[in-house]
């Protein structure tokens, strides 16, 4: 673990480069996508769900999974909260208090996520080991969702695919710190760590 993160700064994400065991079991790609939060207001869920689906094609569900559309995908984090995402990297913040009106409080949240994709033969065992969570394929499966911690980082993270791969929203304060934690729990896979980020906040 101390060779691995050797380089590895404790205030800044790392660079792309490979880390860890030969072999490449693990890619890692962080992106800064935008995101809004989506909070239901109080006894709207019905109109709030009519809505969605009217103008975005999204069959809204309030719990821990993915609600998927062509445009926008909303992720449950809580009972009547979502995060949503473009699948455009449109910012979604002005479309949905559009829609919405006062049906849910808005909030653009760009600056405040990165997003982690993880992908590869070993993806779900760096998970596991990185989010200390059991992600048996027979109960945690496509689109299912989960908010917790790992290394006391607050996450929440979803299955994009059978692969597996995961996506994982972190606070952009804590992404470094949840980096070096991923690095140095999966070192054993090797891992390619790719920067995608399109800005230096």
């Amino acid at each position: 673990m101390a060779d691995v993160l050797k380089n590895v700064s404790f205030t800044a994400l790392p660079g792309t480069d490979h880390y860890g065991a030969s072999g490449s079991a693990v890619r890692i790609t962080v992106d800064d996508s935008p995101i809004a939060s989506v909070a239901l207001a109080r006894g709207q869920a019905c109109a709030l769900s009519d809505i969605c689906l009217a103008a975005f094609g999204v069959n809204l569900v309030d719990g821990a999974v993915v609600s998927r559309g062509q445009f926008l995908s909303f992720v449950g984090i809580g009972p009547g909260k979502w995060l949503a995402f473009s699948t455009n990297n449109t910012p979604p913040a002005a479309q949905l208090r559009q829609a919405f009106g006062a049906l849910a409080a808005v909030c653009d949240q760009s600056d405040a996520y990165i997003l982690f994709t993880l992908e590869g033969s070993r993806a779900r065992e760096c998970m596991m080991k990185g989010a200390a969570i059991d992600l048996d394929p027979s109960v945690f499966k496509v689109d299912d969702a989960a908010t917790t911690s790992a290394a006391h980082i607050g996450l929440t993270f979803w299955q994009t695919s059978e692969a597996p791969s995961y996506r994982i929203a972190v606070a952009r304060s804590f992404a470094p710190s949840f980096a070096r934690h991923l690095l140095a729990t999966g070192a054993e896979y090797g891992i390619d760590f790719l920067s995608q980020l399109q800005s230096n906040k």
